[in-house]
């Protein structure tokens, strides 16, 4: 066994005519080795390795892909829009558990409000109702003074944008949406805030809070040789690339015929099915 320098055909010549007696030469399709075989071992036969024989299938698919870039665009523009056409818009905010156990504390308040409210009209008075239920006096006072069930949410801070509000529905109106503009302009009628609570403002003044659109599915389109490489191996791949490579095989026979011939040509290696090599030679052929 020898690990030559380089890859000159001289020096493939050289190390065969050292070692003389070499009747089979496995080797790649580079133009040296061949020159260097020739003249090292003019008598050896010289043979693609299996390894090989597969790339080259690969590489001649590659070829057929790289003539038909245009419908790989084509049909990536396709898939994407069916994939987003397809997506569910989702909430912008889901519900948390703070707020399930919150919605659940108030329902469980306004039961409780109701079966106070309802004792007064069996005639039972505030004592009777505080020994039922076991609330204190001034809470049963004021629940049904109130007339309906207590709420823990507190009532809205004032802002300092608040005096400038209807100024800010004004400019809108009239097309300015600008936040930092508008931000400029309640400096000058004595606005103190910064710009951020002015986007914030006009944030919320654009309009009713809205679902976020779904989002475009993180694809990209699969070059030729990777496409090649999707194509002739049987791992799985994710559906979007699937999509495409069955949206490009069907839209471009030459891409079919041409997959099909490589599969075909990689079981007959594989198998080394020598009548079938022949077979696929001349079918290929006839196809030129």
């Amino acid at each position: 066994m020898d690990l030559l320098p380089d890859r000159e055909a001289a020096t493939v010549a050289d190390s065969l005519q050292r070692h003389p007696g070499v009747e089979v030469v496995a080797r790649d399709r580079t133009g040296a080795y061949a020159d260097g075989v020739r003249r090292g071992a003019p008598g050896a036969v010289q043979v693609a390795d299996r390894w090989h024989l597969l790339c080259n299938g690969s590489q001649a698919l590659v070829q057929v892909l790289n003539r038909h870039r245009g419908e790989f665009s084509r049909v990536a523009r396709t898939i994407v829009s069916r994939a987003a056409a397809e997506a569910q818009p989702v909430e912008s905010r889901p519900v948390t558990k703070a707020h399930q156990r919150q919605r659940q504390g108030q329902a469980d308040r306004e039961a409780r409000f109701q079966h106070v409210a309802a004792l007064p009209r069996d005639g039972q008075g505030i004592r009777a109702i505080v020994r039922e239920t076991g609330l204190s006096r001034n809470t049963v006072r004021h629940w049904l003074r109130a007339g309906t069930a207590p709420t823990w949410h507190k009532g809205e801070r004032a802002r300092i944008i608040d005096p400038f509000v209807p100024y800010l529905v004004r400019r809108l109106d009239e097309g300015e949406r600008n936040a930092t503009q508008l931000w400029r302009e309640l400096q000058a009628s004595g606005f103190r805030g910064g710009v951020m609570s002015v986007r914030l403002c006009v944030a919320a003044l654009g309009g009713p809070p809205r679902t976020r659109p779904a989002s475009n599915p993180v694809w990209r389109r699969p070059s030729p040789r990777r496409a090649a490489r999707l194509l002739l191996t049987d791992g799985e791949h994710g559906e979007m690339d699937g999509h495409f490579l069955d949206a490009l095989v069907a839209a471009v026979p030459e891409i079919e015929r041409a997959l099909a011939e490589v599969k075909a040509f990689t079981v007959i290696v594989r198998e080394q099915d020598q009548a079938g090599f022949g077979a696929w030679l001349d079918r290929c052929r006839d196809a030129r």
